[in-house]
């Protein structure tokens, strides 16, 4: 078994961030090739959606890759509450510590439907205003429908929260605060999908989604709320009553005419983020009062002072090297979002 005992640092976290980007764009090329072989129409249609199961195990295989080659992992993984279940409290104060932070990311999921998508719906209006050409409605095949939610609801959630949140985030917030990493990482995030109809919403719901791994410690939360976010969508697009029922009295409601939009849509978005910020703070301090004793923290402190020396020795270039890669993997992102924004004015 190979030992993963090295520190994972922040030009970690933004090298396999790089890496995904790059993974990104050869994934996009592969799918241009194979499709300008497929015949147009259902088949064409079940082939992109399948390929989008290869850009989530490009992302999964980038991750694995790394941490293996490098022999270490990310801070941030899979457990929840550590000192509970290994220090001085009970394995049952571990599982209420779970719960309550797998519960938020069911109600983070929630809140970024709720209070984003007028949002997102003004920024298609304004796309649509420049002459951008907006993805026609969705219609699938059967077998393309157990595709989208394979890949909406498993794969894109695990895979994408291990790349931006596990290695990312958790990389990053040993240089920054939490609510600059959730913001960096909700930028990366929004950008690598390169789908200008989604840019608003998918950086609220990675912005969300890195403020839960922060406090949780765990990526787990962030998985559940990009799945609960993900689910819902996913059904309304191929037609579960019960959600195109909700979309359309929220359409109504909140988005049917220029002034419901223009008044609604800032309105949500400003509840939301205070839902996201407060939620988190609230969190945070849960965990903070519940997850040790005074004493585990202030030896934390002191080895926190400690890492911070060391990280202070190890000089200017490697702590640039790392927000040099953060960098080439957003501008990266961003070209290829602006080439999709072009593409997609050109066809109007």
């Amino acid at each position: 078994m190979v030992s993963l005992d090295k520190k994972f640092k922040t030009v970690y976290g933004t090298g396999i961030y790089a890496i995904a980007v790059a993974a990104a764009l050869a994934c996009n090329l592969i799918s241009s090739v194979v499709l300008s072989l497929v015949l147009s129409g259902e088949g064409r249609e079940v082939v992109q959606t399948a390929l989008g199961l290869i850009f989530q195990a490009a992302n999964l295989a980038v991750f694995l890759a790394f941490i293996l080659i490098k022999r270490t992992k990310p801070d941030i993984l899979w457990r929840m509450g550590v000192k509970f279940a290994e220090n001085t409290y009970s394995r049952t104060k571990s599982a209420a510590f779970a719960t309550i932070f797998c519960a938020a990311g069911v109600i983070f999921g929630l809140v970024c439907l709720f209070f984003f998508a007028s949002l997102a719906t003004a920024g298609q209006y304004v796309l649509s205003g420049l002459g951008y050409k907006l993805a026609p409605q969705y219609s699938g095949a059967p077998l393309q429908n157990v595709f989208l939610l394979i890949i909406t609801v498993a794969a894109a959630p695990v895979c994408e929260e291990l790349i931006y949140r596990s290695a990312l985030a958790g990389g990053l917030k040993k240089r920054f605060n939490d609510f600059a990493v959730a913001a960096l990482a909700g930028v990366a995030f929004a950008l690598m999908h390169m789908n200008p109809e989604q840019t608003i919403y998918q950086f609220f719901l990675g912005f969300g989604a890195t403020l839960l791994t922060l406090t949780s410690g765990s990526v787990i939360p962030a998985i559940i709320m990009h799945a609960v976010s993900n689910l819902a969508v996913a059904l309304n697009m191929v037609g579960a009553a019960g959600f195109t029922h909700y979309f359309d009295w929220y359409m109504a409601v909140f988005t049917s005419d220029g002034w419901r939009l223009g008044l609604s849509a800032p309105f949500l978005a400003a509840v939301g983020l205070a839902i996201f910020v407060f939620g988190a703070k609230l969190l945070k301090k849960y965990a903070n009062r519940y997850s040790s004793s005074g004493e585990e923290k202030a030896v934390e402190e002191k080895q926190k002072l400690k890492r911070g020396i060391e990280e202070e020795k190890v000089g200017f270039l490697a702590s640039n090297a790392a927000m040099l890669l953060y960098t080439l993997g957003l501008a990266v992102s961003l070209f290829m979002w602006i080439s999709i924004f072009v593409s997609r004015l050109n066809m109007a």
